[in-house]
């Protein structure tokens, strides 16, 4: 049988930045064939020469062409087995169906196929500091709001806290409203600091009507992207499962959906992340810390940042990512359910950007073209096969 590779990892290998599995595969892909061999060094000469862009994308989409008909060949070729099989014991057992199907007089019932239901991408779910409960969604008016004596604009995709009177009288007292993000949903708030925040499914932030005292603070679960305004004298401070980042004004995304990796990655500016009292490191712009609370440790490197924001600008952005990885960013966007067929496709690889507008659908068969997994849609389940 013939062995089947994906073009990125061809592309990777070009690049000297390919995993150990990746590289067994190509390696694997290499020996099989001197047709295999050749073409390799073709494309690496292509690309150390400076090939023409259009020509070397056609290139590429000739060889993912060719991929998909060997895909389908060996699919082709697995249903023909089947259906020699299958051929054999319908003969041996026609006769016996059309005699019990005779004395049937009640039709088989015809199963019932469920269909995904869209998540509403506006709901949110707001405890304010007085206790007051308000929930809501795409189907919310606008309208001017009264949050914890506050007035507060609710429009379709967020709230707008009135600016902040810096004359107002302080409280002693720290009053925290409680804002939560479901899964398939996106939220964004406007503080009374003029500080601007993005919250991403399944998130949840904790923070006052107005900042008072030496530091404006908030307390994150989840994730968000944050673009912080500017007070030397009142530094702002997220707070996510023991990890403290502080900022004068810039821009940054916090990802704290996991104690063992809360990551915190710089767009502009400057931020110290700070691990109790443990360690601590200071970002510049491209950078990510990436703190595991339970060891006490944390790493600071540079990153691709637009990978960790894309969300904020409505896309996905995937650079070598395992289907377990994808799965699991799919699944909060779109509140679906992930049943993996079989261990290994967890470890298939995907290189691509996707708009978040997109419907599942359209998603899934976009990932389905470039690697050798197949999905099945069941409701809100999301089956992954080959």
């Amino acid at each position: 049988m013939i062995m089947m590779i994906d073009w990125w990892i061809i592309e990777k290998s070009i690049e000297d930045w390919l995993a150990a599995e990746d590289e067994k595969r190509l390696q694997a892909w290499l020996k099989e064939s001197p047709e295999h061999a050749r073409f390799y060094e073709q494309v690496k000469r292509a690309k150390e020469q400076g090939f023409p862009k259009a020509d070397y994308a056609a290139w590429r989409e000739a060889f993912v062409r060719r991929l998909q008909q060997r895909r389908r060949k060996r699919q082709m070729r697995q249903w023909r087995v089947w259906g020699s099989v299958a051929a054999v014991l319908v003969l041996g057992i026609a006769g016996g169906w059309w005699a019990w199907q005779r004395q049937q007089v009640v039709e088989a019932p015809q199963p019932v196929r469920l269909a995904y239901q869209e998540p509403d991408r506006n709901r949110v779910h707001l405890i304010t500091a007085t206790g007051e409960v308000l929930n809501f969604s795409s189907a919310t008016e606008a309208d001017t709001l009264r949050i914890d004596g506050k007035a507060v604009i609710r429009h379709e995709k967020g709230l707008v806290y009135g600016t902040q009177d810096s004359c107002a009288t302080q409280d002693t007292t720290e009053r925290m409203n409680e804002i939560y993000i479901p899964r398939g949903a996106e939220f964004n708030l406007v503080l009374g600091d003029g500080s601007h925040i993005w919250l991403n499914s399944d998130s949840r932030l904790r923070y006052p009507s107005s900042f008072y005292g030496k530091e404006r603070h908030v307390e994150l679960s989840g994730e968000a992207f944050f673009e912080i305004s500017r007070n030397e004298e009142m530094p702002f401070v997220v707070r996510a499962n023991g990890v403290e980042v502080t900022v004068l004004g810039t821009e940054f995304n916090v990802n704290a959906r996991s104690e063992e990796e809360i990551q915190t990655t710089l767009v502009t500016g400057k931020v110290e992340v700070n691990l109790a009292d443990k360690s601590s490191v200071s970002l510049k712009p491209g950078e990510m810390a990436s703190a595991n609370v339970p060891g006490g440790t944390m790493k600071a490197e540079k990153v691709n940042v637009q990978r960790y924001i894309a969300w904020r600008y409505g896309r996905f952005s995937f650079e070598n990512a395992t289907m377990e990885e994808m799965m699991d960013e799919l699944s909060l966007w779109y509140d679906v359910t992930v049943e993996f067929q079989n261990e290994h496709l967890k470890g298939e690889r995907f290189t691509g950007s996707l708009q978040r507008s997109e419907s599942i659908m359209d998603i899934l068969k976009k990932i389905e073209r470039t690697t050798y997994a197949h999905f099945e849609m069941r409701g809100n389940q999301i089956i992954v096969g080959e």
